[in-house]
C-alpha cells in the first residue's frame, strides 16, 4: 500500500470529504469576519505542521529501505524549536481575539496528531511521508472545527 502511488476509492472520498469540511468550517468562520477567518487559516496551517513533526519524532520509519531512514529525524532541540514556533505563530494570528479558543484548538490539533500516528503505528508500524501528510491534514481540520465551534 505505501509503495502505490494510486490514491483509489477510499482516497478520493477521503479527500473529498476533507475538502468539504474545510469548505462548511470556513463558511461559518467568514460570518466572524474575512480576517477572523484568514487568521484561522494560517493558525491552523501551522498547528497542523507543528503537531506533524510528532509521528516523526515519535515513531520508527514505517519500512527499513524507505525514505525516511535516509532522511532521519529531527534533533530533540529542532523538534522543540518548532513547538515554540508553532505556538508563537498560532498565538499571535488566533489568541488575541480568542485566547481560550487558542487552546482548545491546539489541543485538538495534538489529539488528532496522536490519534493519526497510533494508527499509523498500529497500522503500518512507523511513519511514512503518507503518515505525516495525512497527520497534517487531520490536524488542520480539528484545529479549524475547535477554533470555529469555541467562537461560535
Amino acid at each position: 500500500i505505501m509503495r502505490d502511488s494510486r490514491i483509489g476509492a477510499y482516497g478520493v472520498l477521503a479527500l473529498v470529504g476533507a475538502v468539504l469540511v474545510k469548505a462548511a468550517v470556513l463558511q461559518t468562520a467568514i460570518g466572524f469576519g474575512v480576517w477572523t477567518a484568514a487568521l484561522s487559516l494560517v493558525a491552523a496551517a501551522a498547528a497542523a505542521r507543528t503537531v506533524a513533526l510528532y509521528p516523526w519524532v515519535g515513531l520508527p520509519p514505517a519500512r527499513a529501505d524507505g525514505l525516511a531512514v535516509s532522511v532521519g529525524r529531527p534533533t530533540v532541540a529542532s523538534f522543540r524549536t518548532a513547538m515554540i514556533l508553532g505556538l508563537l505563530v498560532t498565538g499571535l494570528a488566533v489568541a488575541w481575539w480568542a485566547p481560550l479558543g487558542f487552546l482548545v484548538a491546539g489541543v485538538a490539533a495534538a489529539a488528532a496528531a496522536r490519534f493519526t500516528a497510533s494508527l499509523a503505528e498500529a497500522k503500518i508500524g512507523g511513519h511514512t511521508g503518507d503518515v505525516i501528510g495525512a497527520t497534517i491534514v487531520v490536524a488542520d481540520l480539528a484545529y479549524l472545527i475547535a477554533l470555529t465551534l469555541w467562537t461560535v
